[in-house]
């Protein structure tokens, strides 16, 4: 559930609701009631807490563990550098999918999934 990643990530921080609810510029126990699920965050809430806490939008949602997208996008152009395709051996694997490790061979057409448990949900 998505209020469950929102109230870990503020305890990961150390910050309290008050602190939270100050940096978004909201009322603590409107923002309490987002940490408990008993109302929907707004986009443009959600979007202030991906920037409080340095994560992509994705990831609060619970759409991905991936948490920064810096690293994962370093990742990924260390997979284009240097993976070859299982099937036709060329390196002309591309990223095909922006919220998983997903490569598609543009020579042959092969698909191979990188997936890493520290960034890939499914």
């Amino acid at each position: 559930m998505i209020f469950q990643r929102v109230k870990k990530l503020r305890e990961d921080y150390e910050y309290t609701q008050d602190f939270v609810a100050s940096k978004l510029k909201i009322n603590r126990v409107v923002y309490n009631r987002y940490e408990n699920g008993i109302r929907d965050i707004p986009i443009d809430i959600l979007i202030e807490l991906s920037k409080l806490y340095n994560v992509s939008t994705c990831y609060i949602l619970e759409q991905t563990n991936i948490k920064n997208y810096d690293i994962f996008l370093r990742d990924i152009q260390e997979f284009e550098d240097t993976l070859l395709c299982n099937q036709c051996g060329k390196k002309n694997m591309k990223h095909s999918c922006e919220q998983n490790y997903l490569f598609i061979c543009s020579s042959c057409n092969f698909s191979m999934d990188m997936k890493s448990t520290n960034y890939c949900k499914n």
